[in-house]
Parts: structure tokens; sequence; C-alpha cells
């Protein structure tokens, strides 16, 4: 489940980890109500940004390299770096942008079923 505001940037990229046909550790199909919360690595390159976007459902991320600048407008701009874990705001515009000198790597954990989109592109 790759989300709009992820998609929406040529140096942004997004890896599906696990997916609506994934199994427990002993093979145990996985029962989400309304279908499976998607699990991607997000890669940007130095400099990067997503668009402006809204959250309509949770999301966990982990950020496992670099560093992300997130600007939440009136509520204030926040840096994330390499080990710091965060619960996503809901429904506020923000942007994320690469401020660091390498690439960035976050592990993201959209806790949502099919039917809700994660991230949402606001102009």
């Amino acid at each position: 489940m790759a989300s709009a505001a992820s998609e929406a940037v040529e140096d942004v990229s997004v890896e599906l980890l696990l997916d609506a046909e994934a199994e427990t550790v002993i093979g145990h199909p996985i029962a989400y109500p309304g279908g499976f919360p998607g699990r991607d690595h997000e890669h940007r390159h130095t400099g990067a940004s997503t668009v402006n976007h809204i959250h309509e459902a949770p999301m966990a991320a982990d950020i496992s390299e670099g560093e992300v600048t997130v600007d939440y407008g009136d509520a204030g701009t926040f840096v994330y770096s390499e080990g710091d874990a965060l619960l996503e705001v809901l429904d506020v515009v923000h942007e994320g942008t690469n401020t660091g000198s390498e690439p960035e790597l976050i592990l993201v954990v959209n806790i949502c079923s099919d039917e809700v989109e994660n991230s949402v592109a606001v102009d």
C-alpha cells in the first residue's frame, strides 16, 4: 500500500514489505477487519520532499537511516533522526523533507484497512 504523498515525488521510492497475502511466522493467515494494513520502507534522496498531505489513519514510523524534517505548519517543525520512532499526526497538513547528508530510510506501518487511505495529498 504505497502512499499518495510518497508516490507524488520522483526522489521517493516505496518498497512494500507485507501485503494482504501475509501470514504469521507459523503460516497462519492474518485476519484484519476490512483488509490488511500496509508495511513498507520509504526511501528519500537528500533534499527530496513529500507533497503536503494528511493521514486519515494512524501511521507509525521508525527512522532506520538518515534524517527527516517534518513541517506541521502552525504546530511547528520537528527533526527526526536515525533511531527515532513516532506515531504520525492525523488530519494535520504536513510535509517531510530529507534534510540530512545521506538518503533516508523509514519503516512505515499504516494502521488501517484497504478501505482507508493512509496518506492523502493536499493542495
